[in-house]
Order: C-alpha cells, then sequence, then structure tokens
C-alpha cells in the first residue's frame, strides 16, 4: 500500500473515533420548588389594650378610661427639720427571768417530835401545831431592791399525815395554805413589789394538823414537808446578782416637722439620712436587737460595757404615711439582752442602754398635709392611659370627651388649673388649659364639682402620649380639718369609630430558612420563579401594600446574587359590607408577581426574611368590630432546570 494511502487510512480511524464513541445526551426538564415565605391574620383588637378597649355584645369596640386625679401634693413647698434625741433603756426597764428557785425542807421527825426508825414504823399520829423558823437562799441572788415581780410558792406534804392548815411568812409576803393531803402538793403565786430581797432570807412556817386520829398509817424516815420558793419577772432598782436571763425593749418614734406650720400626713424622701447610736452602760456585754419595720431592716449588735456602736440608714425613697397624725417619720424598736453571768455583780440605777438617733439631709419629692394658713399650691404631672394602639397613630377618632368629677372637702375655695399636653416625637403637638374654681367644702360633708372637656384634637394630635396637669391654690379665708382633702376622677368613654389618614404601617418581620437540598438546586440550575400572595380582607375599608422580600443579618454573602431586595406590591378592595356599614366577610384577592433570572437570585441566601408594609389611605369615619381582619399568605414558586440524572 502507498504511503499516502496508509495515511488516509489512519485519519479515517480517528475521525470515525471521535463521531462515532461520543456518549449520548442526557434528557433534560423543569421542576418546581415550593416555598411558604409568609403568613398571618392581623386583626385591629391585636393592637389594643383590652384593660382600655371594651368588647361590646354586637362585637363594636369602645375605648373607655377611668383614672384618679391625685390627692393636693404640696411638692417642694416647705422644707424638714432634722431632729437629734436621745432615749435610754434604763436598769429598771429590764425583766429578769430564769432565777433560780430557793428551797426548805421539814423532816417527819421535826414535825411530830419523834424519832423515826430506818425501817419506818406503822402508828397513830395525834394532833400537833408547831412554828418554824428556817432560812432559804435565792442561789445566784445576793440583794435586790424590786420595783416588780412575781413571787410563786409551792408546798408539797411528802408524808403520810394531812396537813391542816399552813402559814409562811417570808420578808416578800405573808402565804396561806389549807388542807394540804398526804402525798400531794398546793401552789400559789402573787405580785410583788417594793420589797427587798436579802439571801438567804428568813422564812417563819406555822403549820397545824389534827393527826390520823385512830387510824395508823406508814411513817418513812424519808418523808418530809418541802417548800419551794421562786421569784421571777423581776424589774428591779438595784441588785448584786449572776445575771440571769434579762431583757428590755424600747420603741422610738423618729418625729419630722417643718420650717412652715404645717401637719404632715404623708410624704415621699428624695434624700435623707438616720443615725442610731446604742452605748452600753452595763460592765457586762449587751446584745442589742435592732429592727425598722418600714425599712425592712433587722440586726443584731453585740456591744461590750461601758462602748458603743453606731448604725445609719439611708432614707432616699421612703414613702410615709403618717395615719396617726404625730408627724413621725418611722418607728424602731430595740431589744437589750445582758450576758449572762457567772459571778455576782452590782447593777445601779446607772446601768442600761443609751439610744441616740439624728436625721440629716431630708429633703422631700412631695409632701401633703395641713398647713396653718390658707397658702397652698401642688403640681402633678400624670400620663393618661395610651388612647390609640401603639405604632398606628393614622387611627382618628370622631368625637372624645374627659368628664372631670371633683370632691372638696378642705373649708377654702380652690382654683383648679387643668393642662393637657399631647408630646409626639419629643416634642409638644398640642395643648389645652382650663382654670376651674371649685367651691369650699366642709369636712365630712364634700362639696362636688364636675366638668366636661373635649379632647378629640388632642387625641387625634397623633400624640406618642398626653401628659395631664393640675395645679390647686389655696385662696380666701377659711378652715383647713386635719384630714380634709381634695381629690377627683377623670374617665373617658368613645365608640370606636376611627378614620385613618395617610400612614404606612409596618407588620412584624418574618424568617424564611431554605432547606439544604432546595439551597443545593437552587445555586446549580435556578431559572426564574413566582411570588403569590393570597389575601382576604374583613376590614371596612380596603388596603394597599408591598411585601418585603431580603436576606437575613445573619445570611452568608453570596457573589452570584444580584439583587438585595424584592418589593411584591399589591392592592386589596374593601371587605363585604351590610346596610350599617360592618364589615361582615372577606374579599378575597390573589396577586402574582413574576421573577426573572435575576430578582429570583435572591434566593440563593438563607436565612431571608419577609416583612408586610400597608399604606393607609384617608377614608370618611368607619365602624371596627372585633370580628375585622386581614389575613395573608405567601408562597414562592421557583422553577429549576435539571440538566443531569439523579440530580433531584
Amino acid at each position: 500500500m502507498k504511503g499516502y494511502q496508509v495515511v488516509l487510512v489512519v485519519l479515517s480511524l480517528v475521525l470515525v473515533g471521535i463521531f462515532c464513541l461520543r456518549p449520548p445526551a442526557f434528557p433534560r426538564w423543569d421542576t418546581t420548588l415550593n416555598i411558604p415565605l409568609y403568613q398571618s391574620t392581623f386583626r385591629l383588637v391585636d393592637f389594643l389594650d383590652s384593660t382600655r378597649f371594651q368588647v361590646q355584645p354586637d362585637s363594636t369596640i369602645n375605648f373607655a378610661c377611668d383614672f384618679p386625679i391625685d390627692t393636693v401634693t404640696p411638692e417642694g413647698v416647705i422644707d424638714l427639720v432634722s431632729v437629734d434625741e436621745t432615749s435610754r433603756i434604763a436598769l429598771g426597764d429590764f425583766m429578769f427571768t430564769d432565777i433560780p428557785k430557793g428551797h426548805v425542807g421539814m423532816s417527819l421527825e421535826q414535825l411530830i417530835g419523834m424519832p423515826v426508825p430506818d425501817s419506818g414504823l406503822k402508828q397513830a399520829v395525834p394532833p400537833f401545831e408547831m412554828t418554824l423558823l428556817r432560812e432559804c437562799s435565792l442561789p445566784g441572788v445576793a440583794n435586790a431592791e424590786v420595783m416588780l415581780g412575781v413571787m410563786r410558792t409551792t408546798l408539797s406534804n411528802q408524808t403520810g399525815i394531812p396537813i391542816d392548815s399552813v402559814v409562811i411568812c417570808l420578808p416578800l409576803g405573808k402565804v396561806r395554805f389549807g388542807n394540804v393531803q398526804p402525798r400531794t402538793t398546793q401552789s400559789s403565786r402573787a405580785d410583788i413589789g417594793g420589797v427587798h430581797i436579802c439571801s438567804p432570807m428568813s422564812v417563819v412556817i406555822s403549820l397545824g394538823s389534827a393527826g390520823t386520829g385512830a387510824d395508823t398509817v406508814r411513817l418513812l424516815k424519808s418523808d418530809s414537808l418541802l417548800l419551794e420558793v421562786m421569784v421571777d419577772s423581776l424589774q428591779v432598782s438595784n441588785a448584786r446578782v449572776r445575771i440571769p436571763i434579762a431583757k428590755a425593749r424600747r420603741l422610738c418614734r423618729v418625729s419630722t416637722g417643718s420650717s412652715q406650720p404645717f401637719k404632715i400626713d404623708s410624704l415621699t424622701l428624695a434624700s435623707g439620712l438616720c443615725r442610731i447610736t446604742l452605748a452600753n452602760d452595763f460592765d457586762v456585754p449587751v446584745n442589742a436587737e435592732l429592727t425598722v419595720p418600714k425599712l425592712s431592716k433587722s440586726q443584731d449588735y453585740r456591744i461590750r460595757g461601758h462602748h458603743s456602736t453606731v448604725v445609719e440608714f439611708d432614707l432616699s425613697g421612703m414613702r410615709i404615711d403618717n395615719r396617726s397624725k404625730t408627724n413621725s417619720l418611722l418607728d424602731f424598736e430595740v431589744i437589750a439582752v445582758p450576758d449572762p453571768s457567772e459571778e455576782l455583780v452590782d447593777l445601779t440605777k446607772h446601768d442600761g442602754l443609751v439610744i441616740g438617733y439624728e436625721t440629716r439631709q431630708l429633703k422631700p419629692v412631695c409632701i401633703a398635709g395641713e398647713f396653718q394658713r390658707p397658702v397652698y399650691a401642688a403640681s402633678v404631672l400624670e400620663t393618661l392611659p395610651q388612647l390609640i394602639p401603639y405604632g398606628i397613630k393614622g387611627l382618628r377618632v370622631p368625637n372624645a370627651e374627659l368628664m372631670l368629677d371633683i370632691e372638696n372637702s378642705i373649708g377654702f375655695p380652690l382654683e383648679l388649673q387643668l393642662g393637657l399636653v399631647a408630646h409626639r416625637d419629643g416634642e409638644e403637638a398640642a395643648r389645652l388649659d382650663r382654670l376651674l374654681v371649685v367651691p369650699a367644702g366642709e369636712f365630712g360633708a364634700p362639696r362636688a364639682f364636675e366638668s366636661v372637656l373635649g379632647v378629640t384634637d388632642l387625641v387625634n394630635a397623633g400624640a406618642d402620649f398626653i401628659i395631664f396637669e393640675h395645679t390647686v391654690r389655696m385662696t380666701g379665708r377659711g378652715s383647713y380639718t386635719s384630714g380634709a382633702w381634695v381629690a377627683g376622677r377623670a374617665a373617658m368613654c368613645t365608640p370606636l369609630r376611627l378614620a385613618f389618614v395617610s400612614d404606612t404601617v409596618a407588620g412584624p418581620t418574618k424568617s424564611v430558612q431554605l432547606q439544604q437540598s432546595h439551597r443545593n438546586l437552587i445555586a446549580e440550575h435556578l431559572v426564574g420563579g413566582e411570588v403569590k400572595l393570597s389575601v382576604a380582607n374583613q376590614f371596612p375599608t380596603g388596603f394597599a401594600g408591598w411585601l418585603a422580600i431580603a436576606p437575613d443579618s445573619t445570611a452568608a454573602p453570596d457573589p452570584d446574587v444580584l439583587v438585595d431586595e424584592i418589593l411584591v406590591p399589591f392592592g386589596v378592595p374593601t371587605g363585604r359590607l351590610d346596610h350599617l356599614g360592618n364589615c361582615v366577610g372577606e374579599s378575597d384577592t390573589v396577586v402574582q408577581f413574576f421573577l426573572d433570572s435575576l430578582e429570583a437570585t435572591l434566593f440563593r441566601r438563607s436565612p431571608l426574611k419577609a416583612q408586610l408594609f400597608l399604606v393607609l389611605e384617608p377614608t370618611d369615619t368607619l365602624n371596627f368590630r372585633t370580628t375585622d381582619h386581614l389575613r395573608i399568605g405567601v408562597l414562592v414558586e421557583l422553577r429549576v432546570r435539571v440538566k443531569q440524572w439523579g440530580r433531584i
């Protein structure tokens, strides 16, 4: 074969391999991914305060508010005067308890005047009488001058012989017992005071018995008559004792006064300090429990003999309601307990706990009470309840009136200066001022006064909030009875018949997280898409608006995404109305918005956020009901094109 023929054969084989061995083309098709993007129902009642808006039986809505007008409060008119006072828990204020008992015993042999063998005997006992002189020691007490106390005596007949009568003479008093049967015990209690205890005490015991007659009784050598003497709850003027349990308490009242002739009923402090000093005059340590109920403070302090401790309280913000009319700032209690002692301790009238207390830097925020002269002024600021739902400034009411009911039991005519100020965006938007003259009243029989203020313009000023101010002045001649007052209430009620003005309301933001499998298909095969809005409107007005779709702030950036946001506009007609203007049915609207290949790239990023915006157009006054709503659902359909097998 010739050389050129060989070359032709080789070229033919190469061309056959190129064209005949190429793999076949796979089929390709389009599919749709459905992504629920947004679903929500807007109701007017969701934006309303249920405590202010009342639903009527016919599903209509009324706005109602009712709030008190504060009593007269003379803010910053008078200065408070500081106090520096001292109280003392003296020795005589302490109550001594748990003092050991004294005992006196009389044996059977001493009673019957004859010996008794160790084994005992059985015989009749003849009648007998006797007087015995004994001593009774009170352990732990050397001597004491008793101001007040209690003496308890107990007689135990531990024999088989009945005792008809017993008379016991003590320095503390005389005690009688009668008919003390064998093997029984009798007790007696007596209050004592103005007596002197010197231990041991002399005790004279006189007793008598009719004996056992012809009956014989068993007599034992261990039989006896036992007398027990106990003193308790002692208050002493001086003593030499081993200190048992002793306790005293003192309630101190910290008063306050003013630089003006003014009787304080209540106040709130802006600042103030109260310092309490506890000084121990005992030779032994004292435990002091300090309790200040109004400040919810309670603390124990251990104070060494002839030492002191200082406690300071911040009174800022403290509120005082002086119901007792004593101009009391606060009360505190001190409970003092000296340490028990093992050795005898001399107690004198100089012993005790000194309590000092003082106030400083008292500055009131507000103060109320009784002036001794007819000059008085007070100004109060209150924020009225939110009239229009927050964030829907476009709503307007057709009519609103504020009704004032005021009662005056003060014996002066009052000038009541009222001010209503609407604030919007940090500035005054509208204002209403009115001067009312309230007739003088009488304590126990207040005078009533009524007035109606038109506040429609204030409410419709689109205010963020409305401030209510009132200043009270007492003028002329009259009387101010302690406890008299001027107070009142304001009320407003208006049907929720509203008119829209031009405004835009933003709905809540919804976050959408795409599935990973969908994101893979979108990243490689996205062709286009469509946004479908289904809107059902049951409001008595139509709406325009748009749906905004954008990447969430947490979504990762993607250079292949060619748009930052998609806006889907829509319009919604009015719901179905009855002859009264009430919305009784939904109007349905479906909006289709097609996405080209550039707009569809936004869905490569995840998560996405979707937010609905409603445009309020000016309307006439409309009736609103609790059943009114706007229901919206949004579905995104993305079209992807598959070019290989097994990718779905």
